[in-house]
């Protein structure tokens, strides 16, 4: 499971039980360094999976946008606040098919793949779920990340992950953490 929120959460169960790693550190996948020499994140390293592929990644690449084209669309919908940019203002725009917002749209998920992919290459699950706010994109998240990870992903030959969108939405870790206690 990867809660695509403010940052990147995940959870990892095999054969039903949590895996919480030898020093009850693991899942902690946004932290994976997907980009070397990326941008600086909050940990103290650099180049984090989720400085590239949360919500707050599409909010600070909206934000940008409106530094630039401070006429955009995005500005627009922000009403020239670029404090008021959220997620969901990229994802609408790049339904719209707003240039600025779909090119946002296209990195972004090609950043989720690219985290997708490594988590099916190093624990080879049977399902990868999508949660979080930006979850809500639904159909439309899919049908833009999926192809990115069929066509990175390293044995084609062989099934892999399916990749599908959580069906109880922000009340996951709710239900989870009801189900822990």
């Amino acid at each position: 499971m990867i809660s695509l929120g403010t940052g990147i959460g995940a959870g990892i169960i095999i054969d039903g039980k949590i895996r919480r790693g030898a020093h009850n550190a693991a899942a902690e996948i946004g932290h994976m360094i997907i980009e070397p020499e990326g941008i600086d994140c909050t940990c103290g390293n650099k180049g984090c999976f989720e400085r590239y592929a949360s919500a707050t990644a599409l909010i600070r690449r909206g934000t940008e946008a409106i530094r630039v084209d401070p006429n955009g669309n995005i500005a627009k919908r922000a009403e020239e606040n670029q404090n008021r940019v959220t997620g969901k203002i990229i994802i609408d725009l790049a339904k719209e098919n707003d240039p600025i917002a779909l090119a946002i749209f296209e990195d972004y998920t090609r950043y989720l793949a690219y985290g997708i992919i490594n988590i099916i290459n190093i624990i080879d699950p049977e399902i990868i779920i999508l949660g979080g706010g930006v979850s809500h994109a639904g159909q439309f998240l899919l049908d833009h990340t999926s192809p990115k990870v069929d066509s990175r992903i390293f044995c084609k030959q062989t099934p892999y992950a399916k990749v599908v969108l959580s069906e109880l939405g922000n009340d996951a870790g709710i239900i989870g953490a009801a189900m822990l206690s």
